[in-house]
């Protein structure tokens, strides 16, 4: 059926056809089931049911929508049915792995969906980000290609958006601890009390493994420099003192030995009210209390006034936003690596705080070598709602400090 499919994309959408016909052999190892295909050891849709599947799946989109979108190819199955229903007028198909749909193109007969002029479709490169309606098919998402992994991991953070915010809002530890910090929440000063003049240029620093390759040109210039609080025993080991630390966590304190209070204690503490309340008590600087405009800070909002923060679940987050709020015009991003880079998920000097297994690291993301890098769900969705913020600030320049890490979308490679 390979001919009769090209033939018909060749008219409908030529580009895709071309690519399609350049693949001689797939570098995918392909098995042919009774009813699917498995590929690289996953099945592409079920070998049991393959109708039934594709109903559950088709049954997020809502029957009376006239528009739907669907990630991933398949066997065709979720097309089919989704084009039997008279209100749909529009389906964007999207590839995420051409290779995979090759091999779907030589085994079964995609003829009609493929024919049917309310199909349009896409490869990833044309469809950067979710729309709704849509579906994803899980075996695809797991297979995708290189150029789909920011896609890939933006369908996931809508796909777990639900479940992550019920999670926070439910637990009441949160809001326990937070009125517990209230007395350091109402006499601290709010964020903009920290107004800087003429600091354009400023260098975030993550605890990722990379910082440990900046380490001696940090400590020969002396930049202004935001530190977020996992970092701070790589730098202060290596005689770098922040002028800011930024600190979102609840067990942070974990994170500091007991002399680095002192080390810091011309340092400004930028905190949330989740923050450790050990780490609030011991700090010796001044404390600047922030929060992000999330539901999981409604309480406190009632009783104290704050500034807040962009933050999507990582400290380095609200660092960057800082940065902004600071006036950068100029922000370097280092150790901001979302993946294990030589084996570790943190810079030398974290070995006993958050470094963690590179066994756990069973997902990837592209480094800025066009290399895949193992890394975590939560880290992919860091990375990507950090990748989004800079969409929305196009005036500022962001630098990437290195390409071993996660490539960043929207940032250069600093040249040192």
């Amino acid at each position: 059926m390979f001919e009769t499919h090209v033939d018909i994309i060749g008219k409908r959408w030529p580009a895709i056809a071309s690519e399609l016909m350049s693949i001689t052999k797939p570098g995918l190892f392909v098995d042919v089931k009774e009813h699917t295909l498995v590929i690289n050891q996953i099945q592409l849709t079920s070998n049991v049911d393959r109708n039934k599947e594709a109903q559950l799946q088709t049954s997020l989109i809502p029957q009376e929508s006239g528009l739907a979108h669907i990630f991933g190819t398949g066997l065709g199955d979720c097309q089919e049915i989704l084009l039997k229903r008279e209100n749909l007028s529009k389906l964007h198909v999207v590839i995420l792995n051409v290779e995979v749909f090759w091999c779907s193109l030589n085994v079964t007969d995609q003829t009609s969906w493929l024919s049917d002029d309310r199909v349009e479709l896409h490869t990833s490169e044309s469809v950067p980000d979710v729309v709704f309606p849509f579906l994803a098919l899980p075996s695809e998402m797991s297979l995708c290609d290189n150029r789909s992994a920011q896609l890939r991991d933006r369908i996931a953070i809508e796909l777990n958006h639900q479940f992550v915010s019920k999670r926070f809002q439910s637990e009441a530890e949160f809001s326990q601890r937070m009125m517990q910090n209230l007395s350091f929440v109402r006499q601290d000063p709010p964020i903009s009390a920290l107004a800087l003049n003429n600091v354009t240029d400023i260098f975030v620093c993550g605890a990722g493994p990379t910082l440990a390759d900046h380490l001696a040109w940090l400590k020969k210039h002396r930049p202004f420099l935001i530190a977020v609080d996992a970092s701070i025993n790589t730098l202060l080991t290596n005689g770098i003192v922040p002028n800011i630390v930024v600190s979102i966590d609840h067990t942070s304190s974990k994170l500091f030995e007991d002399s680095a209070y002192h080390q810091l204690k011309d340092t400004a503490l930028v905190y949330f009210p989740n923050s450790d309340g050990d780490l609030l008590t011991r700090w010796q600087g001044q404390r600047y209390a922030s929060y992000s405009d999330t539901p999981m800070y409604a309480e406190v909002k009632k009783h104290a006034s704050l500034e807040p923060l962009f933050s999507a679940g990582s400290v380095i987050h609200p660092s960057v936003d800082l940065a902004k709020m600071l006036g950068a015009k100029k922000i370097r991003l280092l150790g901001t690596d979302f993946s294990f880079v030589y084996g570790k998920s943190h810079a030398k000097g974290n070995e006993n705080s958050y470094e963690q297994s590179a066994e756990i690291a069973t997902q990837w993301v592209v480094n800025g070598l066009g290399q895949r890098v193992p890394t975590m769900a939560n880290l992919r969705s860091y990375l990507r709602d950090l990748e989004r913020y800079i969409e929305k600030n196009p005036d500022i320049q962001f630098i990437n400090g290195s390409e071993k890490g996660a490539k960043i979308e929207g940032t250069s490679i600093w040249q040192i």
